[in-house]
């Protein structure tokens, strides 16, 4: 099998992904066309995330010369690492947690502020991401009712007004839940990240 991962059509084929990480379509026309290339295992992997797309495989950061992650032989963490990573395996970053893939292709990131805020272009310029988890930006109550924010509101305040004009993190309570504001952290970094690798705004962002 010939190496297609620098192939024009293809880098465009995965562009599109990028552009429009929500859509199902550009995964699947990918997919075949990777098929075609002879790369079997790998449009299988995103044809398979396709049917199930609440499946998320976790690929933690620490890798080793074999597989991308230390933990392949237990079934919560991507046993076939080699497959959803084919294409390219995601940077080692001192503050990465862990990666997941969802619908074929990393599509979450869990890592610390300042790794994020360092690489968030590169990240969104090479993967299309639609959930990220700062690590400490949100703690729960023990019931998981009400949000304390720590560094998650900082985190906000040094995005630019751009992002923050057409957030939904105006309405900050100490009544919101700890779900919703990872979704507001998670969102305000979506937008930041595609702002700075020049994708467009995600419809539901």
């Amino acid at each position: 099998m010939i190496d297609y991962r620098q192939h024009p059509e293809y880098l465009a084929l995965l562009e599109t992904v990028r552009m429009f990480p929500q859509d199902d379509a550009p995964r699947g026309i990918l997919a075949d066309w990777i098929q075609e290339a002879g790369d079997d295992d790998r449009a299988e992997f995103i044809r398979e995330q396709l049917k199930n797309p609440a499946d998320v495989r976790r690929c933690l950061g620490a890798w080793t010369d074999s597989l991308p992650c230390g933990r392949g032989d237990e079934p919560d963490y991507c046993e076939h690492c080699l497959m959803a990573v084919a294409d390219e395996v995601p940077p080692i970053l001192i503050g990465f947690e862990s990666y997941g893939y969802r619908r074929g292709f990393v599509s979450e990131i869990h890592l610390e502020c300042d790794p994020f805020l360092s690489h968030a272009a590169m990240l969104f310029g090479r993967y299309p991401i639609t959930r990220i988890v700062i690590i400490g930006a949100v703690f729960g109550h023990p019931q998981g009712r009400i949000a304390h924010w720590d560094l998650g509101k900082t985190l906000l305040e040094r995005f630019p007004k751009s992002i923050t004009d057409r957030g939904h993190w105006g309405g900050y309570n100490q009544r919101m839940t700890t779900e919703k504001a990872l979704a507001v952290v998670s969102e305000a970094c979506i937008s930041y990240g595609r702002e700075l690798a020049g994708l467009p705004v995600l419809q539901d962002h």
